[in-house]
């Protein structure tokens, strides 16, 4: 609403400014016009306040306003930094043309949302512009019933209804005559009107003075004007604070009134003009009652000026109705219009991009590129000053364009800045902003050119977005909270702090989320999200993807569900695919990991595994490989597999052997372990009623590499219990992973399983990658 206000705000003062030069034109061809043409030419207001855009031209009288449609592109929180700390002020020179933006860039979310919002004068006047225009249409609303109470039939009298189908002259059947208790004659409504005659006038008023009011009320109908004194009352209305207006309508209708006299008069002889301006002056001098509010009255207007207007009797011919319609065309060309744009010169800065500039600006100002900035424009006399005097840093910063990498985004957009900073676009890799200088950045004798261009700031970042194809910063609603525990990389919960966000609609009806700082994650444009420890799930088109904690993509949108477990007490984000895979979203140990922790993180997302292979590695007659370890491995990784199975059906033979050679390159040499038997009566086969506890981790200490290729890892197994006790946890800590992979583990000695040395291949890629093991010895 605030900005609907200030839009007005711009009209409204348009509005003047045609008004403005309406009167004057008026004034200067007063006598050598028709009261129709001077009542015609207010149509170009209405025209003006209708279609305020209008098209752009460079001669409109609108470059004076053009600064006023500038928005400061400073931070919420802030207060809006000219170079001296104050507000910014128009130099009294020429009058700099910005042209309105067709690209809405919201440099900081914040101001948009009502928890980071400041009050401001735009406010507060838009609460009055409110507030104001209820009181009117009150008072309008008011008035009009007031008036329509007064209002009943006439009598049945033959004569009066013979005179008013007279004056109607066959025409405006649907027109009917009432009688009223106002003051005076007038037309009630709108788009189905009623002339209304006082009482008295029908009782007493003769046959001349009552044709001359009906054909007067007759002629505002056939001319159209109920419904154009409608649409003054609604602009009046919207524009109530503007005193211009309120005297331009006020004119208006007075035209209005002496138009209608001329059409009624027009080709009639002096006696006819005579008994119409008596009418006029009996019905003005013998009201009594109420007035008739906002209606269009016979009586109304400057009753001298029609009087006189009536008793001179001029004709206007065709040489005056011609010079009506040259002033009426060269109003609408003069004053609809918009200010034109500035005319542009291209200059391409840093990184390939190209800046646009309003015409002569480059002439006033020096570029700049480097220092990681695509460019930093400064204002020349400011900066020659800066100079001559031996200032120790370059003054006349007018504004500097950056390109920040959307990964830097968050740490950015927290840095301390003394100036202004705002974002003002966008594209997948980059978030630009432009700063301003909060410093005095120029001498006295500077100051007036400098404010002229720092006026222009705004329109260059929109200029700078559409010419290089960027997208604004979108603004956005708040539509709830939510919190989100953020665990530093590689800490614990423990250490870890609660942030609150906001969740954000943004104009295309996405959503994004907004810091407690009021800036938007660079992640924008998704339909839901889901919180996790680590990480920030996020849909798109109907998928989930995720985010890490500062917005960064860890993975496309491409999974039906998000689920979150914990591989070593380390939590980690799985996604399923349409086809029911269960993938790692953010596996700890990526690319970047040691192979320590590579093989730490592999066996903990298989844990079904680790029993079977090392689970005998306690005893001292372990013996690797065995049938018992085939089977039982088998038996443990049929759901990972995605194979069914349970205890009362089994399973097939074949489905054994495929995962077997899948894991190990060959099958066992017997389904009758201490693990399994077949099924009684089948040949399929099944646990034999056992399970393996607690969890086991695997710590590489050596990895070589084979003759043929393989890979050979001396482990050091550790074991936790499945309920471990209070001072076991204590030796851990909250996060397992990060004890186990510690330098030092002693302290975790307690827990020290076995030593073995798994000879394995790496099969696989991404998601499909897998280990298959050709031995297991134990090492005691």
């Amino acid at each position: 609403m605030t900005e609907l206000f200030v839009r007005v705000l711009q009209y409204s003062l348009w509005g003047g400014v045609t008004a403005g030069v309406i009167l004057l034109v008026k004034a200067a061809v007063a006598g050598r016009l028709s009261p129709r043409f001077h009542y015609l030419i207010w149509l170009v207001l209405l025209a003006k306040l209708l279609l305020p855009g209008g098209i752009e031209s460079p001669i409109s009288p609108f470059r004076l306003t053009a600064p006023l449609e500038q928005r400061v592109l400073y931070d919420a929180g802030q207060a809006a930094p000219s170079p001296t700390g104050g507000q910014q002020a128009v130099s009294p020179g020429e009058p700099v043309a910005v042209p309105p933006t067709t690209q809405t860039a919201s440099p900081n979310p914040a101001a948009t949302a009502a928890p980071a919002q400041r009050w401001t004068w735009r406010d507060t006047g838009a609460v009055l512009w409110l507030m104001g225009m209820a009181v009117y249409a009150a008072a309008l609303a008011a008035g009009y019933g007031k008036t329509r109470r007064t209002l009943h039939a006439v009598p049945d009298d033959a004569h009066i209804h013979t005179l008013f189908e007279q004056a109607k002259q066959g025409k405006l059947r649907r027109v009917r005559l009432m009688a009223t208790d106002c003051a005076g004659p007038f037309v009630f409504g709108f788009f189905r009107p009623v002339v209304a005659v006082p009482q008295v006038l029908l009782d007493e008023a003769d046959d001349g003075a009552l044709c001359a009011v009906l054909a007067h009320e007759l002629t505002h109908i056939r001319r159209l004007d109920p419904p154009v004194r409608l649409l003054t009352l609604i602009l009046q209305g919207i524009h109530w604070f503007n005193p211009v207006l309120w005297w331009a309508f006020w004119a208006m209708r007075r035209d209005c009134e002496l138009a209608c006299d001329d059409d009624v008069l027009r080709g009639q002889d002096e006696q006819t003009r005579a008994a119409y301006g008596r009418a006029l002056l009996a019905v003005a001098g013998s009201g009594r009652g109420p007035r008739a509010g906002s209606m269009i009255a016979f009586s109304r207007g400057d009753l001298k000026a029609r009087i006189r207007a009536i008793g001179s009797g001029r004709r206007f011919g065709v040489a005056a109705a011609g010079v009506g319609l040259a002033v009426v065309a060269i109003l609408l060309i003069l004053l609809l219009p918009q200010a034109a744009k500035n005319s542009e010169d291209g200059v391409e800065i840093g990184g390939g991009y190209r800046l646009i500039l309003p015409q002569g600006y480059a002439d006033e100002c020096e570029l700049t590129t480097g220092d990681g900035a695509l460019v930093t424009v400064y204002h020349r006399e400011s900066a020659a000053y800066g100079e001559s005097v031996g200032a120790a840093d370059k003054l006349g910063r007018l504004f500097t364009l950056e390109r920040i990498a959307r990964a830097d985004w968050p740490q950015e957009k927290r840095r301390g800045r003394t100036g202004g900073f705002a974002a003002i676009g966008s594209d997948d890799e980059a978030i630009y902003v432009m700063t301003t200088p909060g410093d005095v950045v120029y001498s006295e004798q500077t100051r007036a050119d400098y404010e002229r261009l720092s006026l222009q700031n705004e329109w260059i970042a929109d200029a700078f977005l559409q010419a290089n194809g960027l997208t604004g910063y979108a603004d956005w609603a708040a539509q709830g909270e939510l919190s989100i525990l953020l665990v530093p990389d590689g800490g614990t919960t423990d250490e870890g702090d609660t942030e609150v966000f906001q969740v954000g609609l943004l104009p295309d009806g996405t959503r994004t989320l907004i810091d407690e700082g009021g800036h938007m994650l660079y992640a924008q444009g998704f339909e839901a999200f889901e919180l996790f420890e680590t990480g920030i799930g996020v849909m798109r088109d109907g998928l989930w993807g995720l985010t890490d904690r500062t917005g960064r993509m860890l993975s496309d949108c491409a999974y039906t569900e998000l689920t979150e477990e914990r591989l070593g007490r380390m939590p980690v984000v799985f996604g399923t695919d349409g086809e029911g895979g269960r993938h790692a979203l953010n596996r700890p140990g990526g690319a970047d990991a040691s192979p320590r922790e590579k093989y730490y993180f592999y066996f903990a997302e298989h844990p079904s595994q680790l029993g079977p292979l090392v689970g005998d590695g306690g005893r001292s007659d372990a013996k690797g490989l065995t049938d018992d370890n085939l089977m039982a491995f088998a038996i443990m990784n049929l759901y990972d597999e995605g194979y069914e199975y349970n205890y009362e059906a089994g399973v097939e033979a074949d489905v054994i052997d495929a995962l077997l050679i899948k894991y190990f390159g060959h099958t066992a040499s017997s389904y009758v372990t201490d693990y399994t038997e077949f099924v009684p009566g089948t040949d399929r086969i099944r646990a034999t009623g056992w399970d393996f506890h607690g969890s086991y981790h695997m710590v590489l200490q050596r990895l070589t590499e084979q003759p043929d290729g393989s890979l050979s890892g001396m482990f050091d197994v550790y074991y936790v219990g499945e309920m471990p006790e209070p001072e076991e946890l204590a030796l851990l800590g909250e996060n397992w992973a990060e004890a186990f992979l510690a330098d030092d583990l002693s302290g975790l000695a307690s827990f020290f399983h076995c030593r073995c040395e798994i000879n394995f291949d790496e099969l696989g890629e991404g998601d499909d990658f897998y280990l298959r093991y050709n031995s297991i010895d134990f090492v005691s």
